[in-house]
């Protein structure tokens, strides 16, 4: 009869590992990825923003570092550094204690911990410059993550790209 730690033991087990149908394989380290930008028809548009000249991640990587949010002292490089911490740390706090201990214990505190922002980016070394997934900067803006310049810039554009289209229909 087991006990309820065994129990307990056992199914964190089954959480943090796949099995195949012989044994246990190999772990796989998790993504850092939080929100994920499902709608078919933004997705396509943002596509297309990041193969063209403009609007491309080494584009608006630069746009970044040679910004200022409009109207203000703010800088928009200050901004993005403000969303990557914002989201590595909301990313950590969605974790369960446990989960928290586990992620420590295997080492995917690169991956998970709060050193980590929007699509990844390491953000130890203030490494808010760039920039690469758009569509995850756009997913994390229309998420609530207002302070997400590369979000917000590229949603505008989106709103662009729609009102061109609606106008020549």
């Amino acid at each position: 009869e087991a006990d309820g730690n065994s129990q307990s033991a056992n199914k964190q087990d089954r959480f943090w590992s796949t099995r195949s149908s012989q044994a246990v394989s190999s772990i796989i380290e998790p993504f850092p990825t939080i929100y994920w930008l499902t709608h078919p028809y933004l997705r396509t548009l943002i596509s297309k923003l990041e193969i063209s000249d403009q609007w491309n991640v080494r584009a608006m990587a630069e746009r970044l570092k040679n910004s200022s949010c409009e109207g203000s002292n703010f800088s928009a490089l200050g901004a993005m550094m403000k969303a990557h911490e914002a989201y590595g740390k909301e990313r950590w706090e969605l974790l369960t204690e446990s989960d928290q201990k586990e992620v420590k214990r295997r080492g995917w505190e690169g991956a998970l911990g709060q050193d980590r922002g929007v699509a990844g980016i390491t953000i130890k070394h203030k490494n808010a410059a760039a920039v690469k997934c758009l569509h995850a900067h756009a997913a994390h803006y229309l998420a609530g993550g207002a302070e997400n310049i590369i979000g917000r810039w590229v949603m505008e554009e989106v709103g662009n790209m729609i009102e061109q289209y609606a106008a020549s229909s």
